[in-house]
């Protein structure tokens, strides 16, 4: 095990979320935007998700991720199948990555509002952890839509590890004081 194992395996535990989500809707329901709440169809959520993923696969062995150089493929936010298809090719190139050392120095550069944004110093173990709130985050605005819906995501689906965790110590909490 590596040192940023733990980093990359939540990450990939995540994609691997994403796969069970895709079986859990239809195609319609994908693509269809909450007008409601104003909330994007999954498949774009989705979509943007693995354009993020992406950046980081394709920048981390280079040193610089860019993060406003996204593909912005519309097909993943379209067509299941091809987003199952990426879902598969991105968790394979994020898992190659298991080996770089988690203190890989980084330049980085993210989205601002005018204009390309200032590139910064990070480490890789940062932007696994980045990554890994940035798709908790998009994926709790899935699960919002999909529970809209009337689909099942999970319990876990879009909630971060530590409130995980905090859920499970306060029901064994609970069942003690029983």
């Amino acid at each position: 095990m590596t040192a940023n194992s733990p980093w990359i395996a939540d990450n990939l535990a995540l994609l691997d979320r994403a796969l069970v989500f895709l079986d859990a809707i239809d195609d319609d329901a994908f693509r269809l935007p909450d007008p409601q709440f104003q909330l994007a169809a999954p498949g774009s959520h989705l979509r943007h998700v693995l354009d993020f993923v992406r950046c980081v696969v394709d920048g981390a062995r280079l040193g610089r991720i860019d993060y406003d150089q996204r593909r912005r493929d519309e097909r993943v936010e379209r067509d299941r199948e091809f987003a199952r298809f990426e879902l598969l090719a991105q968790r394979r190139r994020l898992a190659a990555l298991a080996t770089l050392p988690p203190t890989r120095r980084m330049m980085v550069r993210a989205e601002c509002e005018f204009g390309d944004g200032p590139w910064s110093e990070s480490t890789f173990h940062r932007e696994l952890l980045f990554l890994q709130s940035h798709t908790i985050h998009h994926f709790a605005l899935i699960a919002l839509h999909a529970m809209r819906l009337g689909i099942g995501v999970g319990e876990d689906f879009g909630v971060a590890p530590s409130t995980l965790r905090h859920r499970a110590a306060m029901d064994a909490a609970r069942a003690c004081a029983r």
